[in-house]
């Protein structure tokens, strides 16, 4: 079964419970949430290959664009259907103009993904969002 999903239900069956968490578990778990995004880049970083990276594959490209560029763009469009203020168009076109989570990889390894994969298009789209998010905040705010 997919690790997140565990932590997910393990997580909600304790919150639904009402047993408040002794303080040493949370302090504990606090750490652990804090040194889990570091850990998870550095597991992608350690997967990244130059060679392939540049080798520019048909799932590679749908992967790096998708979040980047369709979602962002996609919110756009229902963001003016439905009449979104400047302000929340922009806060909402860059929560989905981020790239994907660094526990993607982590999963894709221990489940028997493609991590390499993942790591290639997780490089990719943080590169043209660093890229793109200034624009498309300048865009949305000169524009809406």
């Amino acid at each position: 079964m997919n690790p997140m999903v565990q932590g997910c239900v393990l997580g909600l069956a304790l919150n639904l419970s009402g047993l408040p968490l002794p303080g040493f578990a949370v302090q504990t778990l606090d750490l652990i949430g804090r040194a889990a995004l570091g850990v998870g880049l550095l597991a992608v970083g350690a997967g990244i290959s130059l060679r392939r990276l540049v080798d520019i594959s048909a799932p590679l490209a749908l992967g790096v664009l998708i979040r980047p560029v369709l979602s962002p763009l996609l919110f756009l469009a229902i963001g003016a259907a439905v009449g979104l203020t400047v302000e929340e168009t922009l806060a909402g076109s860059l929560i989905f103009i981020v790239p994907a989570a660094a526990n993607g990889y982590v999963v894709a390894r221990k489940m028997g993904g493609d991590a390499s994969l993942y790591a290639d298009i997780m490089t990719w789209q943080t590169l043209l969002s660093m890229a793109l998010m200034p624009a498309l905040a300048a865009g949305i705010t000169r524009f809406f």
